[in-house]
C-alpha cells in the first residue's frame, strides 16, 4: 500500500506536468503552427516576389542584352561615323581648297569682267561710229554718182565755169541732131581741161575726192578722172533728149586725123588726135557707167571707165561687168573690153587682183566693190555685218 502511494503521487506531479506540458506544448504549438503559417505565408510571399523579382530581373537581363546589342551597334555606327566624318573632313579641306580657289578665280574673273565690259562698251562705241562712218561713205558715193545740173559749188567764179563746162559738153561733145548724134568722149577732156583747167595731178596719199573738190583742186588722178566721168554720163543719160545718142571713143588709125572739138566746115577752131578715128560703142540711154581700178603692175594700177549692160546693186551683181566696154577718160580713147583687155576677179580666186590687168576695185552709183582674201566686198555689206554685229551686242547687252 505504501508502495502505491508513492506511486500515485509522482503521477499526478506527471499528471499535473504532463497536462502543463501539454499545455505548453499545445500553446507553443499553436503558437510555432501561426509562426509557420506565417512563416509559409511570408515565404510564399517571398517567392512570389522572388518570381517577380526574377521575371524583373530576366526582363532587365533581355534590357541589358538588348542595350548591350544596340550599344555594340551604336559602337559599330559610331566607329563608321568616325570614320566618315574623317573622310567628311578631308572631303571638306579639299572643297575648301577649291571654294578658295574658285573664290580667287571668281575674283580674276570679275575683274576681267569688268575690263571686257570696258571693251565692250568701247567696241560698241567703235561699231557704231563704224557704222557710220559706212553710211556716210555709201552716201558720199551716192552725192557723187552723177554730175549736178545747176551748179551750187558755193563760189561764183567755180559756177561760171561749171556751166561753160556743161554747155561745150551739149555744144561741142555732143554733134548731130534728132536721132543721128553722137557723143564724143575724146572731146570730154579737152573741155574739163579748158573750161575747168582740169589736169591731171598725181596724189600722195592717195584719197576720192568729191566732184565738189575736184572742181576746186582743179584736177585729180585716175580714180577722180573716172569719177567725175562717170558722173557725167550719168547725168547725160537722165536727160530725155540724149536717149538715142550714140557714145564714140577715139582709136588710133595712122594717117587719120580725128576731130574732138569744134566743126571744120563751119570754119571753126577745131581741135584734134592726128593717126586717130573715131568707133561707135554703144547708145548712152542702153548702158551704166562704173569707175574700174586694175592692176598694171603688181605695185602699180590705173582706174578707167567701164560701159556695161546691166545694173549692180550688189557684190553678186558684179558679174554684170563680163564683156563691159573700156574707155580711157583722160582721152576719151577705147581699151577693149572686160574678159579680154583686162581680167575680172571671181570669188575664190585668191591672187586675182594682184596679178596685171586683173580688175580689184569698182565704184558704182552707191558704194565701192572691193576684191580681198578671194571675194568681193563692198561697203554696203561691211554696213549690213556691222548692223548685225551692233545687234547681236545691243541684245548681249541687255
Amino acid at each position: 500500500m505504501g508502495g502505491t502511494n508513492k506511486l500515485t503521487i509522482p503521477l499526478a506531479i506527471v499528471l499535473v506536468i504532463s497536462l502543463v506540458v501539454a499545455g505548453y506544448l499545445g500553446i507553443t504549438i499553436l503558437t510555432l503552427q501561426k509562426e509557420l503559417t506565417q512563416t509559409t505565408n511570408d515565404l510564399e510571399d517571398t517567392a512570389q516576389k522572388l518570381t517577380n523579382e526574377q521575371k524583373k530581373s530576366a526582363g532587365l537581363t533581355n534590357e541589358l542584352y538588348s542595350t548591350e546589342t544596340e550599344l555594340s551597334n551604336t559602337n559599330e555606327e559610331l566607329a563608321l561615323t568616325k570614320a566618315t566624318l574623317g573622310t567628311t573632313q578631308i572631303k571638306l579641306i579639299q572643297k575648301e581648297a577649291e571654294l578658295n580657289k574658285t573664290k580667287k578665280e571668281l575674283n580674276e574673273t570679275t575683274k576681267n569682267l569688268a575690263e571686257i565690259k570696258n571693251e565692250f562698251n568701247t567696241l560698241s562705241q567703235e561699231i557704231g561710229e563704224l557704222n557710220e562712218t559706212l553710211t556716210q561713205s555709201i552716201q558720199w558715193f551716192k552725192d557723187n554718182a552723177i554730175l549736178p545740173i545747176i551748179p551750187n559749188f558755193g563760189d561764183s567764179l567755180r559756177n561760171l565755169w561749171y556751166e561753160g563746162f556743161l554747155n561745150n559738153i551739149n555744144l561741142e561733145c555732143i554733134t548731130g541732131e534728132g536721132n543721128s548724134k553722137t557723143f564724143k568722149l575724146a572731146c570730154v577732156p579737152f573741155v574739163m581741161e579748158r573750161t575747168l583747167s582740169f589736169k591731171y595731178k598725181s596724189e600722195e596719199p592717195d584719197k576720192l575726192y568729191s566732184i565738189k573738190e575736184m572742181i576746186f583742186k582743179e584736177g585729180g588722178d585716175c580714180e577722180d578722172f573716172s569719177l567725175f566721168f562717170k558722173g557725167l554720163i550719168t547725168m547725160l543719160k537722165a536727160d530725155g533728149k540724149n536717149q538715142n545718142t550714140l557714145i564714140e571713143a577715139m582709136i588710133p588709125s595712122a594717117g587719120s586725123k580725128y576731130t574732138i572739138y569744134g566743126d571744120p566746115a563751119s570754119g571753126e577752131e577745131t581741135w584734134y588726135w592726128n593717126d586717130a578715128t573715131g568707133i561707135k560703142l554703144e547708145y548712152l540711154n542702153e548702158v551704166y557707167p562704173y569707175s574700174v581700178c586694175y592692176m598694171m603692175t603688181e605695185y602699180e594700177g590705173h582706174c578707167i571707165v567701164a560701159l556695161t549692160w546691166g545694173k549692180i546693186n550688189d557684190t553678186k551683181d558684179i558679174g554684170e561687168l563680163d564683156e563691159g566696154i573700156l574707155f580711157e577718160p583722160q582721152n576719151g580713147q577705147y581699151k577693149g573690153r572686160i574678159g579680154t583687155e583686162l581680167r575680172l576677179c571671181k570669188n575664190g580666186d585668191e591672187f586675182c587682183g594682184r596679178t596685171s590687168n586683173s580688175i580689184m576695185m569698182v565704184i558704182s552709183d552707191d558704194d565701192l566693190y572691193q576684191f580681198q582674201d578671194g571675194e568681193w566686198k563692198g561697203y554696203e555689206q561691211y554696213k549690213n555685218t556691222i548692223g548685225s554685229i551692233a545687234e547681236s551686242i545691243t541684245s548681249a547687252n541687255h
